[in-house]
């Protein structure tokens, strides 16, 4: 197998994307002061500054259709949204600041009009990409929300918890429509992330085993 390092950081690389057309690359990091980086892939030179996190970014995401765009999340409570890549310089990025404990995991649904945020608050949202507005706040889970994943088609969306279970939400109401335990009392069974494989339709969440 062919492997590629790149000198991107020094620190923790928390999650990593790249763009449709693999011009472009997104990385969450520990790194002080420079919570997330988009570089041009493969050459890694700048593509704009991700700024406004005051704290690790633990999540970031590519929208590669209408607009490029990119949105971040980080233990600061802030979910970022940036146009680009590239960023351009001096670009302000919109906040939101709806949760009241660490974002964990965003994205962008498949058609680029949406993103869902989750957090250690047990919260998920559901915004507008373009407008901002938030449609929906979705409650549920009895722990941190680990991660989210969008279906093929951006109609249903799948979170993962540490509360040992996964839920199934209708996006256009914002409604659990199943609640599916992956385990017992053992801290093992916790839930840390999930995604929707859209080829065969079928949901993968992760645990602590």
């Amino acid at each position: 197998k062919q492997r590629e390092d790149l000198p991107v950081t020094g620190d923790v690389v928390r999650d990593v994307c790249f763009t449709a057309d693999m011009k472009f690359m997104a990385f969450a990091t520990d790194a002080r002061g420079v919570f997330a980086k988009v570089v041009k892939y493969p050459g890694c030179g700048s593509a704009g500054p991700v700024s406004g996190h005051t704290r690790r970014v633990t999540s970031i995401d590519v929208r590669n259709s209408p607009k490029t765009a990119v949105i971040t999340g980080g233990d600061d409570m802030i979910v970022g949204f940036y146009s680009g890549p590239p960023i351009p310089m001096g670009a302000v990025p919109v906040q939101k600041k709806d949760h009241t404990n660490f974002v964990l995991d965003g994205r962008f649904s498949p058609d680029g009009s949406k993103y869902a945020t989750s957090s250690s608050d047990r919260c998920v949202f559901i915004y507008d990409a373009d407008s901002q507005e938030k449609l929906h706040s979705m409650t549920g889970h009895s722990a941190s929300v680990t991660g989210v994943a969008w279906n093929k088609h951006g109609s249903k969306l799948v979170t993962s918890s540490s509360d040992k279970t996964i839920r199934i939400w209708d996006v256009a109401s914002g409604s659990c429509l199943e609640v599916i335990s992956l385990g017992d009392k053992d801290i093992l069974d916790m839930q840390v992330g999930c995604t929707w494989v859209h080829k065969t339709n079928e949901i993968v969440a992760v645990s602590l085993r």
